[in-house]
């Protein structure tokens, strides 16, 4: 008689997760859907700062801004707690906030402040750092953005810079994105930018570095068929 039997070994694998690289391309892959809208570079100081803010996060799930700056200037920031962390889907909430944003009465809100700091076109340069809270907090983000967007013009014409630096949508672009969800919210650095009197000086200031995260598991499946 034959019996066939079946064996199975589960073998993982680890695969290096690039914290920086995964984050950094996110932001750029919004920012080129807007019409004139350079890619960010990666900065080791800024996202030192980040980190080491993050790394005081209480994992209470609350969500307080830093105020961190560099080189004696504010520093722009997003933060987000919950979202997935792999894929940066705090990034896409961030960016989603376009579906509120009114691009012919340009100007600060609380409830676009994340995307008009992720999209701002002055803003050249952006560290990220985290935290990995576990349980129903999950992953803390912190990213801070050099120089700082939400810029609110002391002079008459309050939103003259959100008129230069939030650019519509590229004519080949929609917004037809879906809305990642979390057990928390995210808070941008638009409060603290909202503050500012001058149109030179945003609230944040800090420096900062990289961080990077470890492992992602894949689990393959070998089966063994074994004749007797």
């Amino acid at each position: 008689m034959i019996q066939i039997c079946v064996i199975l070994i589960a073998t993982t694998i680890c695969a290096a997760f690039d914290f920086e690289s995964t984050y950094l391309e996110r932001h750029n892959h919004f920012r080129r859907l807007q019409e004139d809208t350079p890619d960010l570079n990666w900065n080791t100081s800024i996202a030192d700062i980040a980190q080491s803010y993050a790394d005081k996060y209480s994992c209470d799930g609350k969500l307080v801004h830093s105020g961190n700056g560099f080189h004696g200037q504010g520093l722009g920031e997003n933060l987000a707690v919950g979202f997935d962390f792999q894929s940066a889907t705090s990034v896409d909430a961030w960016y989603n906030e376009i579906k509120l944003y009114n691009f012919s009465d340009p100007g600060f809100a609380e409830s676009t402040g994340h995307f008009t700091q992720l999209v701002w076109k002055s803003s050249t340069i952006v560290g990220c750092g985290f935290r990995n809270c576990g349980g129903q907090v999950g992953t803390y983000i912190v990213c801070n953005y050099f120089p700082a967007g939400n810029i609110i013009f002391e002079g008459n014409d309050q939103f003259m810079f959100f008129r230069e630096n939030v650019q519509p949508l590229a004519s080949s672009n929609d917004t037809s994105t879906s809305s990642p969800t979390s057990t928390a919210a995210a808070a941008s650095s638009s409060t603290s930018a909202a503050s500012s009197t001058s149109a030179t000086s945003s609230k944040s200031k800090g420096e900062g570095n990289k961080a990077e995260f470890n492992y992602m598991q894949l689990i393959s499946l070998l089966f063994l068929a074994v004749i007797i």
